[in-house]
């Protein structure tokens, strides 16, 4: 979700989109939901918000503090023009 390196999840957007003919999906946090729609100008690209998700997320670290927690997604879809 990039949320570990700010910015990582749009860099895998950018190279998807390098090798795709028509489109990319990829899953984002749906906090980030207005940010991505914005991108589609940068990328010379369609932005659009294909469903909503609950994404379950076990605790598998140590260093989680939490046991399994829900987070908010949107499955989005990038299509080349």
């Amino acid at each position: 979700f990039g949320t570990k390196k700010a910015g990582v999840d749009v860099k895998f957007v950018e190279r998807a989109l390098q090798f795709s003919t028509q489109a990319v999906y990829s899953i984002h946090k749906t906090s980030t939901r207005d940010y991505l729609l914005k991108l589609g100008d940068k990328l010379n690209c369609k932005v659009e918000v294909v469903t909503e998700m609950l994404f379950d997320i076990p605790k598998t670290y140590k260093i989680h503090k939490k046991g399994n927690v829900k987070i908010e997604v949107d499955l989005v879809k990038f299509s080349k023009l």
